[in-house]
């Protein structure tokens, strides 16, 4: 006996969150429907199987005939904003689709016209019956135009028998195992998830190329799964991270540029890399291999990388904030170096604002600085991204060895609870090149002075948050004197008051002032 009400077969996953509610809302709206309907969910009607083009959203078959839907995360603001070509390209893709299904089912069965026609999810549209679009031809409904969608009221063309028969005829072409995850894409083939399935904006995979079998990292965006009105940017600011820092050796390689997904404008979009074939700190941390000395020098690889990040030496490369270091998205390559990855939550200096939208911490809570638990994302700085990365660095020092819990030492002081008590990143990494016997680079002294005595020519002083000044000659001197260092003659941390005029001819404060603390000996030195 044929049932009637609605019938879900589904012939493989759904690519992006506005198919899933699509279908969802026509399930439940077709429930309690007397007569029969059978929906099927993402065929694949390409003869190959990397090509996703060609996949049909949905075919819907009832009484009213057989529909062939296309379903978009698009909107009447969106579909103004493209040109004419884009939505006809679209229309000229469904149509195509539409034909074959028709061909499929003529070999045995009159099914009348196989209708093509858009679904848009983006919004509680209506339109007007004058004033519907019809893209070559494709009308474009509404989520909540379910029923004209489907033709409900029209006449009846297919029986309850005919719309089985019609079903059985497709499905047939549909020979994609259920597993529940995408296999290929984009190109690339044998995918594999790598990221939490319970995000579904953002998916990350590792898969080949089906030619060169190079292996790639895809990064996968669904934006009908955001309800953040710059879902977009988001999406695009890990790409334009890595974009800009290209040639820094401590981000990965990119292959593919950012862009929409063929047949999914708007919708989908993605960027690829070069797999670094690099393991995560956390996985290389447990390799009983790698010995203490390896795992000091990493660490203070590390250290500098990420000073680096914060101070660029390159003006093409803007500062930037990394906001989730982990163990997880810190790396090591085959020749010890580290790798950052995962700039999902980054922040360049010159980038313009994204709304900050709450995160979930999760399993890198551990590893979040206090200032941003409490205040959010917007509250980081760079002494966040030193708390994160010695809380990261520390997991590589848990033994017994006096040298380890000697580096464990040094990288707790940068996991201090007040931002302003954790060192300079490259103040840390000294003190782990000590642990190994690394001298700093030797210091060539020009001249020095004695007491309250200051240098006999003016000088800029820009005073860094470590109260070790560099200097550059002004006058008097060659212009190539730069990167000069005030150091007490004793060796130790200045304890005397910041110098003033920043950026400007300037001498320190105190010297002709009674009452201020001596300024001890010091030599100039680069």
């Amino acid at each position: 006996m044929i049932q009637s009400g609605v019938r879900f077969l589904p012939c493989g996953e759904f690519v992006n969150e506005s198919e899933r509610i699509a279908v969802e809302r026509l399930r439940s709206k077709l429930q309690g429907a007397e007569t029969s309907w059978i929906l099927l969910s993402n065929l694949n009607h390409s003869p190959h199987p990397t090509s996703r083009s060609d996949e049909i959203d949905l075919v819907a078959i009832g009484p009213a005939g057989v529909y062939v839907i296309e379903i978009k995360h698009w909107d009447t603001a969106w579909l103004k904003q493209q040109s004419l070509t884009v939505v006809e390209q679209e229309a000229d893709r469904i149509n195509a689709k539409a034909k074959r299904i028709a061909g499929k089912l003529r070999q045995r069965l009159d099914p009348g016209f196989v209708s093509a026609r858009l679904l848009l999810t983006r919004g509680e549209l209506r339109f007007e019956a004058s004033k519907r679009p019809q893209p070559r031809g494709v009308l474009v409904f509404g989520l909540p135009e379910w029923r004209e969608l489907l033709a409900l009221d029209g006449p009846v063309r297919l029986t309850p028998e005919q719309i089985e028969l019609a079903a059985k005829l497709v499905e047939p072409m549909v020979k994609v195992a259920l597993s529940g995850e995408l296999r290929a894409f984009a190109g690339l083939i044998n995918l594999e998830r790598l990221s939490d399935k319970t995000d579904a904006f953002h998916r990350v995979y590792r898969g080949q190329h089906p030619t060169r079998r190079d292996r790639v990292i895809l990064h996968l965006y669904d934006l009908s799964a955001s309800s953040d009105k710059q879902a977009s940017e988001l999406a695009r600011r890990e790409f334009e991270t890595l974009q800009r820092w290209q040639k820094s050796p401590f981000v990965p390689s990119l292959l593919d540029s950012f862009q929409d997904v063929d047949g999914y404008p708007g919708e989908l979009c993605f960027f690829s890399l070069v797999d670094p074939a690099a393991p995560s700190l956390s996985r290389r941390s447990q390799d009983t291999a790698w010995d203490l000395p390896a795992r000091l020098a990493y660490a203070g690889a590390a250290l500098r990388a990420l000073d680096r990040f914060h101070q660029p030496d390159n003006p093409d490369q803007p500062p930037l904030l990394h906001r989730r270091i982990t163990p997880a998205s810190l790396r090591v390559r085959h020749n010890g170096d580290p790798l950052f990855t995962d700039f999902s939550l980054t922040r360049l200096a010159d980038a313009q604002s994204i709304s900050a939208a709450p995160v979930d911490f999760g399993a890198m809570a551990p590893y979040v600085a206090p200032e941003i638990v409490t205040g959010g994302l917007t509250a980081a700085t760079v002494r966040s991204d030193v708390y994160a990365l010695c809380a990261t660095l520390a997991t590589l020092f848990t033994g017994d060895d006096p040298q380890a819990r000697n580096a464990a030492d040094i990288l707790a002081r940068g996991c201090r609870q007040q931002p302003e008590e954790r060192p300079a990143l490259s103040e840390l990494a000294a003190e782990l090149d000590a642990l190994q016997g690394i001298a700093p680079p030797p210091l060539h002294c020009r001249f020095r002075t004695t007491g309250m005595k200051t240098p006999s020519f003016p000088f800029r002083i820009p005073v860094t948050r470590s109260s070790v000044a560099w200097a550059r000659a002004a006058s008097g001197r060659p212009s190539r004197w730069s990167n000069w260092t005030f150091i007490p003659t004793n060796g130790s941390a200045p304890t005397w008051p910041r110098w003033s005029g920043i950026g400007r001819m300037a001498t320190p404060p105190c010297a002709p002032i009674a009452k201020c603390a001596p300024i001890p000996p010091i030599r100039i030195c680069r």
